[in-house]
């Protein structure tokens, strides 16, 4: 399974930071509040860093 497939996850501690996940059921990066800790691979720091592993990608 690729990070672009994977749930958006926000981890399980309480150090918010707003992040970038692939949503691929509307095949397009949406922003989340990230934990800090745990989560999963599909998380990005920047849109253009999502858009450019994951839009298209499929």
């Amino acid at each position: 399974m690729t990070a672009c497939s994977l749930p958006q996850d926000p981890g399980s501690c309480a150090d918010y930071s707003m992040m970038w996940f692939f949503d691929a059921a509307q095949n397009e990066c949406s922003r989340f509040w990230f934990g800090g800790c745990g989560g999963n691979v599909n998380r990005f720091a920047t849109k253009q860093e999502c858009e450019a592993r994951c839009v298209g990608a499929r």
